[in-house]
Parts: structure tokens; C-alpha cells; sequence
């Protein structure tokens, strides 16, 4: 039986510390990229919702237009988010 330390059980050090090959630590960077794309999908399906919303007369332009702008945002923010993880994930 191994004497590993509770952090390697944990999964608290990342692939690199534990001297895992490239090809392992690139998969945290395939997760964020598969992230990014849910991040976009779910950005085309409220936009389908707020142009229906508008069509149907539930929102008016404005209001259509102001809910595409914080939608955008909030995806700016997820995908920012998702970068920094990959980023620091990378220097470790």
C-alpha cells in the first residue's frame, strides 16, 4: 500500500504536480474549450426565445434588444470565467 498524501486523493494538485503526461493535462483545456461551446449554445437558444418573445409581441424591440445585450454580457462573464480557469490551470 502507498503512503500518498490526502491532496493527490483529493485530486487537488493538478496533472502537471503529479507529473502526468502532456496529453492528460490538455484535457482540462478540451473541458474549458467543451464549456465555452455549451456557454455559446445556451447564448443561441435565448436569443431564439427574446426573437420569439418580440415576433409575438411578449417584449417590445427595446426591451428584446436590452435582454439580447445582457445576455451577451452574462456570456462575456462565462466565458472570461471558463479562460481564467484553463489560465490558471496552466501555470500550475
Amino acid at each position: 500500500m502507498n503512503a500518498q498524501s490526502d491532496a493527490e486523493w483529493s485530486g487537488c494538485r493538478s496533472a502537471a504536480d503529479r507529473g502526468a503526461p502532456q496529453g492528460v493535462r490538455q484535457g482540462g483545456q478540451a473541458q474549458g474549450e467543451e464549456h465555452k461551446i455549451a456557454i455559446r449554445n445556451e447564448r443561441r437558444d435565448a436569443k431564439e426565445l427574446i426573437e420569439e418573445a418580440v415576433k409575438e409581441g411578449e417584449l417590445t424591440e427595446d426591451d428584446g434588444k436590452k435582454a439580447l445585450e445582457k445576455v451577451q454580457t452574462e456570456v462575456d462573464n462565462g466565458v472570461k470565467k471558463v479562460d481564467e480557469v484553463i489560465g490558471s490551470r496552466k501555470r500550475t
